[in-house]
């Protein structure tokens, strides 16, 4: 992240910290971290559904096993979409079976969810690999 734009976010300037976040996806359109940050940056601002398009942007540029992937999967959890989120789960560990911070978050999930035998065969994924 650049000076600049860490100065804007501590400075609590919102609009010149996103038009720094939008020039760097400008600079880099490709750039998964580029659509990270302002996805990233849209989810603190509380905008979510600007968030999750720069956050499903980024997890679609981004390899199967990525913390794009599960950062988006982490969002849709958050914004009551725990099924979308899920499902996105399901396909990260089906596409990329080690990928165990992946497990590691269907584990917590179930956990949460007090399905405690989801959760342990989760963990022994993570354990597998």
């Amino acid at each position: 992240m650049a000076v600049a734009t860490l100065l804007a976010m501590r400075q609590q300037d919102w609009a010149r910290a996103e038009r720094s976040f939008k020039e760097a996806v400008a600079r880099e359109p490709k750039s998964v971290e580029a659509h990270m940050a302002l996805g990233n940056f849209h989810a603190t601002r509380g905008d979510a559904p600007r968030a999750e398009a720069a956050l499903r942007r980024a997890a679609e540029l981004a390899p199967m096993g990525s913390p794009a992937r599960l950062r988006l999967a982490e969002f849709l959890a958050r914004t009551g979409r725990g099924e979308e989120g899920k499902r996105l789960l399901g396909e990260i560990t089906q596409k990329a079976p080690d990928y165990r911070p992946a497990w590691r978050r269907i584990a917590e999930q179930a956990f949460a969810a007090r399905q405690y035998d989801d959760s342990h065969r989760a963990l022994e994924c993570i354990d597998g690999h």
